[in-house]
């Protein structure tokens, strides 16, 4: 990853916290020559969701806090609330955002189904299984459709956008929900995973 991505994790963490303070760690000095974010320390009783989650842990005011999260976020940044002029800003500032989107396709879509450098197993032991994935031909197939699918569904899914775009905007531009940073499928996949934690559970 480029030190690049650091300046657009800021830029949505500021945006949320912004939209939605009670439920991002507030974020107090950014450095993008450094790619430094300093932030809230989250102290216990917070926790990681993921950890709990895969614990199978249930927190009764998730469901509430996160549909708060989300009508906040997906509305304040759609062109329902918007300016058109607003949101063309937006575009062009998230539009530097491409190395996360190499790397996905490197990492989900070719490395695993090939020699690769980047490429780690328990030798020997796990030998017959990487090289039956390698040699896997209908997989690497199924693969290769869902690679061509995720570059299909258009220009900003390419880009892997993180930025102030809500799920009004995709679907007013016939885009897939699962590509702007505040879709209910990205703000459920990075919001729990990567900094959720309010103080009520």
């Amino acid at each position: 990853m480029t030190k690049e991505r650091a300046y657009f994790e800021y830029l949505g963490l500021k945006e949320e916290g912004c939209l939605s303070p009670e439920y991002v760690p507030e974020v107090y000095h950014f450095d993008r020559t450094m790619s430094l974010i300093g932030m809230r320390y989250l102290e216990p009783p917070h926790i990681i969701l993921r950890k709990e989650s895969t614990a199978r842990i249930e927190y009764p005011l998730l469901a509430e806090h996160m549909a708060d999260f989300m009508a906040k976020t997906l509305f304040f940044t759609s062109l329902l609330f918007r300016t058109t002029s607003e949101h063309k800003r937006d575009v062009a500032e998230y539009c530097g955002n491409v190395e996360l989107c190499r790397l996905t396709k490197q990492v989900v879509f070719s490395d695993p189904y090939k020699f690769s450098q980047y490429n780690h197993w328990t030798s020997p032991y796990l030998d017959r299984d990487a090289e039956a994935v390698r040699e896997d031909n209908l997989l690497k197939l199924e693969v290769a459709e869902l690679k061509s699918k995720r570059t299909r569904s258009g220009f900003l899914r390419q880009l892997k956008i993180p930025g102030i775009f809500s799920i009004t905007n995709s679907l007013l531009f016939g885009m897939s929900t699962d590509m702007v940073r505040f879709s209910p499928y990205n703000v459920l996949k990075e919001g729990i995973y990567t900094y959720w934690a309010p103080e009520e559970y």
